[in-house]
C-alpha cells in the first residue's frame, strides 16, 4: 500500500440522528474540515476485517462530534448497521499538518526517551480525556 493510500481513522459511528439515515460519530481528529472536503469515506466494519468505501451526501458539526449522511443509507434500519464502524480517510484526503503537528498514527510505535537519555519504552496508544490526551 502507498504512503497516499494508507487509511487513517478519523472517527467511529456510535448511533443514529433520526429516522432519515444519518449517523452520529464521535471524532478522534476534531478536524471536520478534512471530512467536509472529502467525497468519500472508508468505513472499516466492527468485524474489523471488511472496508467499504461509501459517498459522502453531508457532514456537520454535531457537539463534540459530527453527523454524517451516507449516499445509499436512507432510513435509520441501513444506518444503524454502521454502528462500531470507523470512519477512516486515506492520508492523502488530510491536510498536511503543520511543522510542530503530528498525527496521532505517526506517533504510534516511537521509542520514548527522557530527557536524560532514559529509554521507557514505545508508545503503544492514545487515548483522549478531554483536557489532555494519555499516552501508553
Amino acid at each position: 500500500m502507498r504512503e497516499s493510500d494508507e487509511l487513517i481513522s478519523v472517527g467511529k459511528i456510535i448511533g443514529t440522528h433520526g429516522i432519515r439515515g444519518h449517523l452520529k460519530v464521535y471524532s478522534f481528529s476534531g478536524n471536520l474540515e478534512s471530512l467536509q472536503a472529502s467525497h468519500t469515506v472508508t468505513l472499516k466494519y466492527p468485524d474489523g476485517a471488511s472496508l467499504h468505501e461509501h459517498a459522502i451526501s453531508a457532514v456537520r458539526p454535531h457537539g463534540p462530534g459530527f453527523i454524517i449522511k451516507l449516499q445509499g443509507f436512507e432510513d435509520i434500519n441501513q444506518a444503524e448497521t454502521l454502528i462500531g464502524s470507523e470512519i477512516c480517510l486515506r492520508r492523502n484526503q488530510l491536510p498536511e499538518p503543520d511543522d510542530d503537528e503530528y498525527y496521532w498514527c505517526d506517533l504510534l510505535g516511537l521509542r520514548v526517551i527522557t530527557t536524560d537519555g532514559t529509554e521507557l519504552g514505545r508508545l503503544e496508544d492514545i487515548f483522549e480525556t478531554g483536557c489532555n490526551d494519555v499516552y501508553i
